[in-house]
């Protein structure tokens, strides 16, 4: 079974042909002079190369979200699906470990537990009451609300909004200082700032930067070229003022 989802562009939600809740509603009957409500209305879910990366403002304030890619690579946007991070690695090795205790597991509750292991539980932003299922094996990848920070934390760096960067990757340092690629974040920051003071000839405040970097990690690649960049700077405004 696929998921019901809501398009970033669109309030309505989006729910394939066979997409079916977990606990669905009763059904009602509708007269025959009844027409189907416009919010009711099928749209078909954003296809992952489709999707803008949320803006700063939507991430800070907006409640989070995850981004459920499916291998027809289209997307789900749910509330937060756990266990996190790495959502799918963490039920393999749930997976695994119930076939290890096989033998010594009452055939039911075996598979039970599997049955369960097998579905992905996601719930709709807006919808806390109606539980939606999706076959584990259907899932791509997932994109969690941090790691969507991340991406716009990218787009910051590439775009030299260095102090918008840098906030987001603070509040997200706060908040789950262990998340996979924070770090990494924290140094291109640093790289990618020291790059443009060089070229604006503000070598020392560059150096400083990249002492910082080298600290963090010594072997990031063109830390070395560049620290030699911003050091011959200095030693080229020193030169310039004895002369």
């Amino acid at each position: 079974m696929l998921c019901a989802a809501l398009l970033l562009s669109a309030p309505a939600q989006a729910q394939p042909a066979d997409a079916q809740p977990a606990n669905p509603p009763a059904a009602e009957a509708a007269g025959p002079d009844q027409q189907p409500a416009a919010d009711n209305v099928q749209s078909p879910l954003p296809r992952i190369e489709t999707m803008e990366v949320p803006s700063m403002a939507s991430l800070l304030k907006d409640p989070p979200v995850d981004w459920v890619v499916l291998e027809n690579q289209l997307v789900v946007i749910c509330q937060p699906v756990y266990p996190r991070p790495d959502t799918l690695a963490k039920i393999q090795q749930q997976i695994d470990e119930l076939e290890r205790r096989r033998r010594t597991t009452p055939p039911d509750e075996f598979r039970t537990e599997r049955s369960k292991l097998q579905k992905l539980v996601l719930l709709l932003p807006d919808d806390d009451e109606t539980v939606y299922e999706v076959d584990r094996e259907k899932v791509d990848r997932i994109l969690h609300h941090e790691d969507l920070i991340l991406m716009r934390v990218d787009a910051l760096i590439a775009e030299s909004k260095f102090r918008d960067a840098f906030e987001m990757l603070f509040l997200l340092k706060r908040r789950q200082p262990d998340w996979p690629g924070v770090e990494n974040r924290q140094n291109d920051l640093l790289f990618a700032e020291a790059g443009i003071k060089i070229t604006a000839g503000e070598f020392e405040p560059a150096l400083v930067l990249l002492e910082e970097l080298g600290e963090r990690n010594k072997t990031y690649p063109g830390l070395t070229e560049r620290m030699g960049a911003a050091v011959d700077g200095l030693v080229a405004a020193a030169v310039g003022d004895e002369d």
